[in-house]
C-alpha cells in the first residue's frame, strides 16, 4: 500500500512540471565571446580581430594607421597593440578616448580626400 501512495505522491499534479511556464531555476545561456564580438563590429566599422601567436586579439584599425603618429603618449593601447580583454566596458571606452576620436576624425578627412580624387592629383597630407 505504501508504494501505492508513493506512486500517487509522484504522479500528482503539483509535482509535474507545467510545460508552459519555465522552470525558475534555468540560468541564462551564456553568449560566446565570436558572437558578442560580431553584434559590436557591426555599428563599429573600426573594430576588428586577428589571431597571432594562436591568440585572437580585438583591436582598433583607425587607432593602429593613425594613432602612431599622434603625440602626448598616445602611441600605443590595447587596441593598437590589441587585447584579448572582449568586454564591451573596453570597446566603449576606447571609442571615447581622445587617440580614437582623433584617429576617427583622420579617418574620415583620408576618406573624404581619396573619394574627391585630391590624394591621386599629388596632394600631401600633413
Amino acid at each position: 500500500m505504501e508504494s501505492k501512495r508513493a506512486h500517487q505522491m509522484i504522479s500528482s499534479d503539483e509535482d509535474s512540471p507545467d510545460p508552459d511556464k519555465e522552470p525558475l531555476t534555468t540560468k541564462p545561456q551564456k553568449r560566446r565571446k565570436g558572437s558578442q564580438f560580431e553584434d559590436w563590429a557591426r555599428t563599429r566599422p573600426w573594430l576588428k580581430k586577428e589571431v597571432r601567436d594562436n591568440v585572437v586579439l580585438m583591436y582598433c584599425t583607425y587607432c593602429r594607421e593613425h594613432g602612431r603618429f599622434r603625440t602626448g603618449g598616445y602611441g600605443h593601447n590595447a587596441f593598437v597593440d590589441g587585447t584579448t580583454r572582449f568586454k564591451l566596458g573596453g570597446v566603449e571606452d576606447h571609442e571615447r578616448s581622445n587617440m580614437h576620436t582623433a584617429s576617427e576624425a583622420t579617418q574620415r578627412t583620408t576618406a573624404s580626400f581619396k573619394e574627391s580624387g585630391s590624394l591621386q592629383k599629388g596632394i600631401k597630407l600633413c
